[in-house]
C-alpha cells in the first residue's frame, strides 16, 4: 500500500461507530468517528509527534472503552510506528485492552462457549 493512501480500516471504523451512533445515538460513537476522521486528515498531512501524542491523549481519555475504540487504537499504534511516530503500548489503553480481552475470554466461559447456552 503506497503511503498516501487511506487504510480500508479507517473508513471501515468510521462507517461502524456512525452506524452505531444512528442506531443509539451517544456521545460515545460520535466521539468514536470524530477520533477517525481526525486520523483520516492525518494520513494524508505529516503529522508530529504532538499530533501523535494529542491524538493518544484522547483515546486514553475515552471511557467505556470497548472492542471498536481498541482496534482503532491498534491500528493507530501501528500506523504511527510505521512512520517512525512514538504511540507506545504504555500510553494507550492498555488497561483497557485487558479488561476487553477478560470480558471476552471469561464472559463466553460463563455463558457457556460460543453458543451462548447456560
Amino acid at each position: 500500500m503506497a503511503e498516501s493512501e487511506l487504510p480500508v480500516e479507517v473508513e471501515r471504523l468510521i462507517r461502524y461507530f456512525e452506524g452505531v451512533e444512528r442506531e443509539s445515538p451517544g456521545k460515545h460513537w460520535r466521539n468514536g468517528a470524530a477520533m477517525c476522521r481526525r486520523w483520516r486528515t492525518m494520513l494524508t498531512g505529516q503529522p508530529t509527534q504532538v499530533d501523535i501524542d494529542e491524538f493518544v491523549a484522547r483515546l486514553e481519555a475515552e471511557p467505556n472503552y470497548g472492542s471498536a475504540w481498541l482496534e482503532l487504537t491498534m491500528q493507530f499504534r501501528h500506523w504511527a510506528r510505521r512512520r517512525g511516530l512514538r504511540a507506545s503500548a504504555a500510553n494507550v489503553g492498555v488497561s483497557s485492552a485487558c479488561s476487553t480481552v477478560h470480558i471476552l475470554v471469561f464472559g463466553v466461559r460463563k455463558l457457556g462457549g460460543a453458543t451462548g447456552k447456560r
